[in-house]
C-alpha cells in the first residue's frame, strides 16, 4: 500500500503498466520469449519499494506532532522557497528517489544506463519547429545514438534488434551541437522553456527519423 504524502499512488500504478504493458503485448504477438514478463519485477520492485519508504518519511515530516520538528521543517521550506533552486526542488519534487533499473532488460556500464530519458523539446528539420521527443519517437522501440558512425547503425542492424522479430525500430540519431541550420536569430541552439539548452534532432535522408 502505498502512502498518500507524496502522491505517487497513481504514478506508481502509471509506471508498473508503462513497464508491463509492452512486454506483454511482445510476447503475446509471439515477438519475444515469456523470459520478457520475469523482468518486470526486477526493473520495478526497487524503485517501488524506495517511493514507499521515501512517502513513509515525508509523512513523518508533514504530520510530525512536535513542536519543534514542524518549526525546523518549516524555517527551512520558507528559505528554499526564496530562491529559484529551491521552489524548483520543492515544487517539483526533486528529493523523489529516482527511477533506475540495475537489472532486467539493461545492458552496459555507463552511468547512465538504466536511467530514464528526459521529456525535452526536440528541433526538426526542415522546419526546425519545437516538439516533444515522444512525439519525435512515436510509438514503439526506438534505437539512439549520439555521434554513432554508419559502421555503428550497421553493426547494430546486424546484430538483430527487437524489429528483425517484426516490431519496426526506429533508429534515431542525436545530433549535438550546431551542426543544423538555424533559424535566423536562433543563434543555433534550441532553447527550452527551462531556459536550459538542449540538443537538436532532425529527419535523416532515408525519411526515418535523426
Amino acid at each position: 500500500m502505498m502512502p498518500p504524502f507524496a502522491g505517487q499512488g497513481l504514478n506508481s500504478g502509471v509506471r508498473d503498466a508503462a513497464n508491463l504493458a509492452w512486454k506483454v503485448a511482445e510476447v503475446w504477438h509471439g515477438r519475444a520469449d515469456a523470459r520478457l514478463l520475469d523482468t518486470y519485477e526486477p526493473e520495478r520492485r526497487p524503485h517501488a519499494a524506495a517511493t514507499v519508504a521515501f512517502s513513509e518519511r515525508l509523512g513523518d515530516v508533514v504530520m510530525t506532532t512536535s513542536r519543534r520538528r514542524a518549526l525546523v521543517r518549516d524555517v527551512a521550506a520558507r528559505a528554499l522557497l526564496l530562491t529559484g533552486p529551491g521552489r524548483r526542488y520543492l515544487t517539483e519534487m526533486r528529493f523523489r528517489p529516482r527511477v533506475r533499473h540495475e537489472a532486467g532488460v539493461v545492458a552496459g556500464a555507463h552511468p547512465l544506463t538504466g536511467t530514464q530519458i528526459p521529456q525535452p523539446r526536440v528541433l526538426v528539420p526542415p522546419s526546425l519547429r519545437p516538439r516533444l521527443l515522444d512525439e519525435v519517437l512515436g510509438d514503439g522501440p526506438a534505437l539512439l545514438g549520439v555521434d554513432v558512425p554508419d559502421a555503428a547503425w550497421a553493426r547494430a542492424r546486424a546484430a538483430g534488434w527487437p524489429g528483425a522479430a517484426g516490431a519496426a525500430v526506429r533508429e534515431v540519431e542525436v545530433v549535438l551541437g550546431d551542426r543544423l541550420p538555424a533559424r535566423p536569430g536562433s543563434g543555433g541552439r534550441s532553447l527550452t522553456p527551462t531556459g536550459r539548452w538542449r540538443p537538436r534532432w532532425g529527419p535523416r535522408g532515408d525519411g526515418s527519423c535523426w
